[in-house]
């Protein structure tokens, strides 16, 4: 049997000793030809090459969209870059303070002011739907208001320059005929009639709200036009601070230490007027990059009560984010607690919503991440190589099993 096979075989041919290297390397051959005659198909064999195909195919599918697929890798590091500049992004919308009242600062961590930092802030009037009303007007960093004694520091600046003004209670108080403009007019002006205060506040670019003017009141008169006193204030844009610890104020504008003569009743002015209300549409840190989520975006808060107080404790990292085929982003994530109370009376604080930020000393670096294409392709080797030996030993197994119930040797 075997010298028959031979004969039909490839290295049957030719003699000397030419043929005897070519027979002896043929009894290396791994992979033994058989021809057709030798060669026997069976139904069994059939059903297991279907089967053998098809899972060839899903796992190659498998395979390939397990290639395809982008990974990322997350790994910490200690920053040693602590001189870069950090951007504060933010959208905050106060729907029951008007835009004369919100003031923004930005401090250090012992509560000097940064001077001198780049920003670029704007205030618009929002409705009580919060849909902005007009356009947006350009606001300098600084000018707010925290504590008591900083009011009280106001009031004292604005009688040294003129620029206080008296409520017409105060007014007669003084023996004064003398109407207060609020703070708008020039210092020794008289403002006699609700249209006057409104006039000057317009050409301050001032919210009006006539339900605090005691000339509006005499004459009956409780909004203007264009319901100003029901408006609100969406401040927005971005500034440029140390990387470091730091605080962010939105709080009450210091023009405030000039509308009242007595410090006491501007304190409490202040807490019952100033409605810390808000909705925080975006805050973030450093520019924007895939798979960043910000956890105060969209975030509403509504005080309750007046005199309210929120306080924001905001952990930031530094982050690297290298994407798949881009260019390195370098910018930061943020985690977020925050706290409120309610101001007494004799509390040294001001209603205001304030972000204290500190920058973490470990840097995260994110990267995309895809498997070489040769990792692919000695992936698809195992896979056909694999799965054909096993179809192979699966037929072997059945076909000895059908011969040996026939009562044929194997």
């Amino acid at each position: 049997m075997s010298g028959s096979v031979r004969q039909r075989g490839m290295g049957a041919v030719g003699s000397g000793p030419v043929s005897g290297v070519r027979r002896a390397l043929e009894k290396l051959d791994a992979f033994p030809k058989f021809t057709k005659d030798f060669r026997e198909q069976t139904t069994a064999g059939a059903v297991v090459s279907i089967v053998t195909l098809l899972v060839m195919l899903w796992l190659i599918v498998c395979e390939t969209a397990w290639w395809l697929n982008v990974e990322v890798r997350e790994t910490m590091e200690v920053n040693h870059h602590r001189n870069e500049q950090l951007k504060i992004s933010f959208d905050i919308s106060f729907p029951s303070v008007p835009c004369s009242m919100v003031s923004i600062d930005s401090q250090d961590v012992t509560g000097q002011r940064h001077e001198n930092v780049l920003h670029n802030i704007f205030k618009r009037r929002v409705d009580a739907s919060g849909v902005a009303v007009g356009r947006a007007d350009a606001h300098s960093l600084g000018g707010t208001v925290t504590t008591g004694d900083q009011l009280l520091e106001e009031k004292t600046r604005a009688m040294k320059e003129g620029r206080e003004t008296l409520t017409e209670e105060s007014a007669r108080r003084s023996g004064k005929d003398c109407g207060s403009c609020y703070g708008a007019g020039s210092p020794g002006q008289c403002c006699s009639t609700c249209d006057e205060v409104k006039e000057l506040y317009r050409q301050k670019g001032w919210s009006f709200d006539a339900g605090t003017v005691q000339q509006c009141k005499e004459e009956g008169v409780t909004g203007d036009a264009e319901g100003d006193s029901k408006d609100g204030c969406n401040v927005y844009g971005f500034v440029m601070v140390p990387a470091v610890a730091g605080q962010l104020h939105f709080a009450p504008a210091s023009e405030i230490g000039a509308l009242h003569d007595r410090i006491f009743d501007l304190r409490g002015w202040t807490h019952s007027r100033w409605n810390s209300t808000h909705q925080i549409n975006k805050l973030s840190f450093g520019p924007f990059f895939a798979g960043r989520t910000n956890p105060l975006d969209g975030v509403a808060r509504s005080s309750a009560e007046q005199g309210m107080i929120w306080n924001y404790y905001v952990k930031v990292v530094p982050t690297d984010f290298s994407p798949l085929g881009g260019t390195p982003v370098q910018s930061h994530q943020y985690s977020v607690t925050d706290h409120s109370r309610v101001l007494g009376p004799s509390s040294r604080s001001l209603p205001g919503v304030h972000f204290s930020y500190d920058v973490s000393p470990i840097k995260v670096r994110i990267a995309e991440e895809r498997h070489s294409f040769g990792h692919f392709l000695v992936g698809l080797s195992a896979i056909i190589g694999g799965v054909y030996t096993i179809a192979q030993l699966l037929d072997g197994a059945i076909y000895s099993a059908f011969r040996r119930r026939i009562g044929l040797p194997n």
